[in-house]
């Protein structure tokens, strides 16, 4: 269980920074402090269950990447229009039939 606690930490950091954010910038788009941030960073204190729901969805990731628990980090275009979400979904099947195709040759 400490395991996840220490991924939980290291990941929450490494999402924010890879987005370029303050600790500050995350505590209020989340609507808390920064010491909140600081803490959970360092491993001081967690985030509750509902914390950790709302970093997912800030960050675009599921909870069970977010906790370290699955490995690869999906996308989500949920949130995305329709005609968006379509345009992706037949640029990825494009792809990988090529990616096919190319493994065949």
């Amino acid at each position: 269980m400490g395991e996840v606690k220490n991924m939980l930490n290291a990941m929450i950091q490494k999402l924010r920074l890879e987005r370029g954010w303050t600790q500050s910038e995350l505590a209020k788009a989340l609507q808390l402090s920064d010491k909140a941030i600081k803490n959970w960073e360092n491993d001081v204190s967690k985030p509750s269950v509902s914390n950790i729901i709302c970093l997912a969805e800030l960050f675009c990731v599921s909870t069970d990447y977010l906790l370290g628990i699955e490995k690869r980090n999906p996308i989500y275009i949920d949130h995305l229009p329709e005609k968006k979400q379509r345009r992706i979904r037949y640029l990825v099947q494009s792809y990988t039939t090529m990616l096919k195709n190319e493994a065949k040759e």
